[in-house]
């Protein structure tokens, strides 16, 4: 399936995170779907994450805004890409939605 296709993305709204050891972070989505990401690849990557190499500052200036995980200098992270990997790593199951037939 490509990404662009993925119908999961519309619920891919982060909510809520828990910092866990590292650059491991415990996220919360809209539809409650919770799940674990490992972010360390993304200082490594420099250019734009560069700040992120500071672990203090990523662990300490993390922030959701916009429905997504953010730190300060514009540095945001696409919210379906985290979905992804959170299914891949879950905490706990997205809410079964229930439709009533009429």
């Amino acid at each position: 399936m490509k990404r662009d296709d993925c119908h999961a993305c519309y619920d891919a709204r982060v909510t809520g995170f828990e910092m866990l050891g590292g650059y491991r972070v415990r996220l919360e989505f809209e539809d409650g779907l919770t799940g674990d990401v490992d972010l360390g690849d993304l200082p490594a990557s420099g250019g734009f994450y560069e700040p992120l190499q500071d672990l203090e500052f990523f662990r300490n200036e993390a922030r959701v805004d916009w429905l997504t995980l953010c730190w300060p200098g514009e540095i945001d992270l696409d919210p379906c890409n985290l979905y992804h990997q959170a299914k891949d790593h879950l905490v706990r199951p997205r809410r079964r939605r229930w439709f009533r037939r009429r």
